[in-house]
C-alpha cells in the first residue's frame, strides 16, 4: 500500500508536461504489448497452418497468404523451374499482404529505444525546469546581504548556463524522439 501511495504521491507533484510524458510512456508500452502478441499470434498461426501434414499433402491451407505463394510456384516452376527464387515469391507475398505486421515489427524492436527516450526527455523537462526555477529563487534573493550577493552573483551564470545546456538536450532527446517515430513508420 506504500508503493501505491508513494506513487500516487510522484504522480500528485508533477506538472502537466510530466503527466503527459508518464501517460505517453504508459500508452507506447501498452500499445507496444498488445501489439507484440498480435503480431505473435499472425505467425504462430501461419506456423501451425504449415506444419499440419493434411496441408501439405494437399497443397491447401487456412490461411490464404500460403495459398498465394504456393500458387505463385507453381506458376513460376511451369514457365522455367530452374529460375524459381522461393525466397523472392515468399518476400514479395509477405510484403504486399502483411504490411501491417511488417511495420507492427520494426516498431516493436523500436520501442525499448522509444521507451527511455521518452523517460530521459522527461529527465531534461524535469531538470530544465529545476534549473530555471533555482536560478529565479537565485535572482530573487541576490540582494540579502554582501557575502551571498557576491556568492550569488557568480552562481547565476552558471545556473543559466545548465538551462541552457538542459534546453538544448531536451530538443536533441525530443528529435530523437521524433525521427525514431517516423523512422519506424516509414522506413
Amino acid at each position: 500500500m506504500n508503493f501505491v501511495k508513494g506513487i500516487t504521491d510522484l504522480l500528485a507533484n508533477l506538472n502537466g508536461f510530466g503527466l503527459t510524458i508518464v501517460f505517453l510512456t504508459l500508452a507506447v508500452f501498452i500499445f507496444s504489448f498488445i501489439v507484440n502478441f498480435a503480431v505473435r499470434r499472425n505467425y504462430i498461426k501461419m506456423q501451425i497452418d504449415l506444419e499440419k501434414s493434411d496441408n501439405k499433402k494437399n497443397e491447401k491451407f487456412k490461411t490464404e497468404l500460403l495459398n498465394k505463394i504456393v500458387e505463385s510456384y507453381k506458376n513460376t516452376a511451369l514457365i522455367n523451374y530452374n529460375e524459381v527464387n522461393t525466397q523472392a515469391i515468399i518476400e514479395n507475398w509477405f510484403n504486399a499482404r502483411l504490411s501491417f505486421l511488417l511495420v507492427s515489427e520494426r516498431f516493436i524492436k523500436h520501442t525499448v529505444s522509444l521507451l527511455i527516450t521518452l523517460g530521459l526527455l522527461g529527465t531534461f523537462l524535469g531538470l530544465t525546469l529545476s534549473v530555471s526555477q533555482l536560478a529565479r529563487v537565485f535572482d530573487n534573493i541576490k540582494d540579502a546581504n554582501a557575502f551571498s550577493k557576491d556568492l550569488i552573483s557568480l552562481l547565476i551564470p552558471s545556473v543559466y548556463g545548465m538551462a541552457v545546456a538542459f534546453i538544448t538536450s531536451l530538443v536533441g532527446v525530443a528529435c530523437s524522439l521524433l525521427f525514431s517515430v517516423v523512422t519506424t513508420i516509414f522506413s
